[in-house]
């Protein structure tokens, strides 16, 4: 129960962390957040171009299902990636203030999820594209 008492205590911290994090990632982009947008419609087109070169398959019977399994596929893999060097990425902020740990993986987390909100509106647009 404490891990969550702590995660209450500091969530102030870790809102203004997670914005911090946003914010650097896009910060000398000139696309910005349309990479994140770009990066699975890029991956589902190349995936689907080659199943569809490979099987001989229509292109929008298989795109819908590959593209939900992509979106949580890159979430995991993101939160699986960042999330084990987290703590030293922070060992500034661990070692300089008093601020609980239990906040830095669950900052990674948040980011992740929110490049997850931004996969699912993509997905949202290809399903209206190809009138699924």
């Amino acid at each position: 129960m404490s891990y969550i008492a702590n995660l209450y205590k500091e969530r102030f911290v870790l809102q203004s962390l997670v914005v911090r994090d946003f914010k650097a990632r896009y910060r000398r982009s000139i696309l910005g957040i349309a990479w994140t947008l770009l990066t699975p419609l890029g991956t589902v087109a190349v995936i689907g171009a080659v199943y569809a070169v490979v099987f001989n398959a229509k292109f929008e019977d298989f795109i819908p299902q590959i593209f939900t399994s992509l979106i949580p596929w890159y979430f995991f893999a993101a939160c699986a990636d960042t999330g084990t060097s987290a703590f030293i990425n922070a060992e500034g902020f661990i070692t300089q203030t008093k601020t609980s740990i239990e906040i830095f993986p669950v900052r990674v987390a948040f980011g992740a999820f929110f490049h997850y909100l931004i996969s699912m509106f993509a997905l949202v647009l290809v399903l209206i594209f190809i009138n699924y």
